[in-house]
This record gives structure tokens, C-alpha cells and sequence, in this order.
């Protein structure tokens, strides 16, 4: 509503202002003041909403409807009882005048609205620096799952660490890429080191899903692959397939029973979607990013020093 109330005013200020320099001026004045009583009926309308639900008045809301009778009232005793002829010439200067706010609008509105949220991402970012139990509050309001490596996971990182992290993802998930790039990073920030199960979930074309999985018993080719297929923008399955090709050929049945696994942990623990991440056991709320992580990591490292058992 409030960017329709912006494309109202400044448009019809637009087209009032083009029109002082047109000889149409008494044809866009009619439509303008046509306009204005098409809106009538919602300044009721919000009169009674907020007598009847909200039970509290907006002054700022009552002050524009008192606007639009104030405009109806100067159209009505300025403008002749007559319609003036509606001429193209006055067809375009009401078009423009209403499209170039929309126009501006629409090209300015991404770079106004990431401004506008800059702060607030900011104040959140302060947040989790400053007070990392917020998220292992979020973390432990989540259902646990079991962090046992399944014999598909490719891992990643120190498989020794005290800090575990499962990342579900699949090979078309236009989601994944970036979150498993941000994970990446995630890892080669935290020298102590960060072990991570990627577990891959049958995406619907099977080939590159099996060939990751056949990968799941070589740990740095594993890393290699997932790097290697993570970092295309555009997915070359083919050309990957290729690339890491193993001269080995894997058990076929074997990696239909990691599949099935993997399938049938999903399944137990309602993994709605890719990419899902588990941290020591907690699913990862959705309203958390990856690269929220890195604060509450440390935590997590600090507390593991005082009580290493």
C-alpha cells in the first residue's frame, strides 16, 4: 500500500506538472479529479477499520484521506461541469507522469532496499559476535540427530575435531553451491579445524550422486570432486563426470546401499530440504546462514579447550 500511495502522489504531481506546459491542462485536471474520487471509498473504509479493529487512530493515515477531499474539493469548484475532450496528446502526459515514478522505482528499489537493510543486518552481526549462546540457545531448541559418519559421507576438514558439521545437500540444488562455497570458507578460517559430513541426497539425476558417493572411501579426491562441481556455475555434468572418472569402478550395489542410508536417515530425521546443516547434532534453524557459523565456532572451540573431556 504505502508504494501505491507513493505512485499516486508523486505521479499525479508529475502529470500536473507536465501539463502547465501542454494545452491540455482542463483534460488532466478532469481525470485527476476523476482519480481522486476513486479513492473515496477506501478513506470510509479505513475510517471504520480503525474505529471497529485496530480501536486506535492514525493520525498520519487520517491526515492523508483529509488530503484526497481537501483535492476533491478544489477539482470540484475549479473544474467546469463539462468533460473536456480527451485528446492523445493529454493520454501522454498522464502515462508518463504515472510510469516514470513506477520506472524509477523499480530500478532504484534493490539499492535502496539492501541500504535500508544494512543496519539491521549489522545489528545482528553484532549480536552473534557478541553473545554467541544466542545461537546455541536457537541450537538447542532444534531435535538432535545422530552425528555418526554414514559409510556415503565425504568429509571434509579434520576428522578428529570436537566441532561437527552436516552438511545434506545435492548436486542440482541451486542453493547448495553457494552454501557449500561458504562452507569452504567456513573451514579454511578455523586453523583448529572443523569436521564436516557432506551427505548427498539423491537429487534425481543419479549419475553425479553415485559418482560422489563412490568417492566417499578417498577423502581428497572426494574434496577435489565436491570443489570442482560446487565452484560451476553453470552445471557441465558431463564434463565433470569425466574428470573424476575413477579407473576403479565402484560396487554398484555398494553405493545403492549408501544411497538407500542416506535416504533412510533423511527420512528418519525430516529433512524437508537442501541444504539442511546439523551442528554437533542440532539442526540449524533456517533463519541462521552458514556464514553466521563462524562466531558461534569459536565459542564452541573455547568451551572444548576448558573441558576437554
Amino acid at each position: 500500500m504505502g508504494e501505491v500511495g507513493l505512485f499516486y502522489f508523486v505521479g499525479g504531481f508529475l502529470t500536473l506538472v507536465f501539463s502547465l506546459f501542454a494545452t491540455d491542462l482542463q483534460t488532466v485536471l478532469m481525470f485527476l479529479e476523476i482519480l481522486t474520487l476513486t479513492t473515496l471509498p477506501y478513506t470510509l473504509f479505513s475510517i471504520v477499520y480503525q474505529a471497529t479493529v485496530v480501536k486506535k487512530y492514525c493520525p498520519l493515515c487520517i491526515g492523508v484521506m483529509v488530503l484526497f477531499w481537501v483535492e476533491l474539493a478544489i477539482f470540484a469548484s475549479t473544474l467546469p461541469l463539462e468533460m473536456p475532450p480527451l485528446t492523445v496528446n493529454a493520454i501522454i502526459l498522464i502515462l508518463w507522469g504515472f510510469l516514470l515514478p513506477i520506472i524509477v522505482w523499480l530500478g532504484f528499489k534493490p539499492t535502496v532496499m539492501a541500504t535500508l537493510e544494512i543496519p539491521s543486518l549489522k545489528q545482528t552481526l553484532a549480536i552473534f559476535k557478541g553473545e554467541p549462546k544466542i545461537m546455541e540457545t536457537l541450537l538447542s531448541q532444534e531435535n538432535s540427530v545422530s552425528t555418526e559418519q554414514l559409510a556415503g559421507d565425504l568429509i571434509l576438514g579434520d576428522p578428529n575435531s570436537p566441532i561437527s558439521i552436516i552438511m545434506v545437500s545435492s548436486p542440482f540444488c541451486g542453493h547448495c553451491t553457494p552454501a557449500f562455497n561458504a562452507l569452504e570458507k567456513l573451514i579454511s578460517e578455523f586453523p583448529e579445524g572443523v569436521k564436516v559430513l557432506v551427505r548427498i541426497m539423491d537429487g534425481g539425476k543419479r549419475d553425479v550422486t553415485k559418482q560422489l558417493i563412490s568417492l566417499a572411501d578417498k577423502p581428497e579426491l572426494a574434496e577435489k570432486a565436491l570443489h570442482a562441481w560446487y565452484i560451476q556455475k553453470k552445471k557441465d555434468a558431463e564434463g565433470w563426470l569425466q574428470q573424476f572418472a575413477s579407473t576403479e569402478q565402484a560396487d554398484p550395489e555398494i553405493i545403492d546401499q549408501r544411497m538407500d542410508e542416506i535416504a533412510e536417515w533423511c527420512k528418519a530425521n525430516e529433512v524437508g530440504g537442501t541444504p539442511s546443516f546439523y551442528i554437533n547434532g542440532r539442526k540449524m534453524p533456517y533463519t541462521l546462514k552458514i556464514t553466521d557459523l563462524k562466531y558461534f565456532l569459536r565459542a564452541l572451540f573455547e568451551e572444548a579447550e576448558e573441558n576437554p573431556n
